[in-house]
């Protein structure tokens, strides 16, 4: 594919400008963390209930 340069600058443009319309996996990821965390905290409270006997 061979365009010139001002064709190609616009060309590529066009593609960052339309990128922002579409919606993309990578803008809101899944919050796993947030499960991970509290299975953390919950065996770490389970251990120290443990110790403390």
């Amino acid at each position: 594919m061979y365009k010139h340069l001002n064709e190609a600058s616009t060309l590529i443009e066009d593609i960052a400008s339309n990128n922002v319309q579409w919606p993309s996996k990578r803008v809101n990821p899944r919050k796993v963390a947030s499960v991970y965390k509290s299975y953390v905290l919950s065996i770490l409270t389970a251990q120290v209930a443990i110790i403390s006997r």
